[in-house]
């Protein structure tokens, strides 16, 4: 499991925010009484486009 300060995260670069995600299975927010599942997946742009 890898903790992580969310003010760091926002203030983090587009490239650092990647690297966190594929480091990591899985990302889970918690805000207040609120749990939520974070993804992304790496796409071919031609292939969304056409």
């Amino acid at each position: 499991m890898c903790t992580y300060n969310s003010n760091d995260f926002s203030g983090s670069s587009f490239d650092d925010m990647v690297e966190l995600f594929e480091e990591n299975d899985k990302i889970f927010v918690l805000k207040k009484d609120d749990f939520y599942e974070l993804s992304i997946t790496k796409e071919n742009f031609l292939k969304k486009i056409f």
